[in-house]
């Protein structure tokens, strides 16, 4: 597939600056930076792509001079063959000087590819093994599964808390301190770290 990139829709373009922005220039800017960043990082043989773009503040209230969002916008892409998806979900934020886009928040751009979703199962499964030890009290300390950094633990009646010194994971879960239950927390992982992340992070 020569332009995989002419199947972005653009959506809610409604505001008069963004009607406006819409143009060839706008449209080849995205399809430069998505050309440069996003495709390098395909892993599968893609033959089916779907995506869109849309402003993530879309009405006119939003879109004075100095208005600091008026300039990002939503963007959703997915590649895939016959049995396989590779896809991103990201904000993006477009700079009409440079005429190019970068991520939100000085982020890089991350495609979730087969490889990465294999690895993020993989350190889940690890992740949840090793908290299931340290519940049984079968381990007292631990060493992170994805980086072997040590891991801080707290397990008392009214919490557990596991996460990783390195900040590859937070388990952080309430208990009722009678029953033990757990009642309200959160499970964070970092996304996987490998060759494939661009080096695009300016903002």
């Amino acid at each position: 597939m020569n332009k995989p990139f002419n199947t972005v829709r653009f959506e809610s373009f409604v505001t008069e600056y963004h009607k406006k922005l819409i143009t060839g220039n706008f449209k080849a800017d995205l399809e430069n930076y998505l050309c440069k960043e996003l495709l390098p990082q395909v892993t599968i043989p893609f033959n089916l792509t779907k995506g869109s773009l849309k402003p993530s503040y879309n009405e006119e209230r939003f879109c004075g001079e100095n208005s600091a969002v008026k300039n990002l916008f939503s963007f959703e892409f997915r590649f895939s063959d016959n049995n396989q998806v590779e896809e991103i979900k990201v904000e993006l934020k477009y700079l009409p000087q440079k005429r190019n886009f970068v991520v939100r928040y000085k982020k890089p751009l991350y495609l979730w590819t087969i490889p990465r979703q294999q690895s993020q199962r993989t350190n889940a499964k690890q992740i949840e093994d090793l908290c299931n030890s340290i519940l049984g009290n079968e381990i007292e300390t631990a060493n992170c599964p994805v980086c072997e950094k040590p891991v801080r633990i707290c397990n008392s009646p009214s919490l557990f808390d596991v996460s990783c010194s390195n900040l590859c994971f937070t388990y952080d879960f309430h208990r009722n301190a009678e029953t033990g239950a757990f009642e309200h927390g959160h499970f964070f992982m970092k996304e996987p770290d490998n060759k494939q992340n661009p080096s695009n992070s300016s903002d």
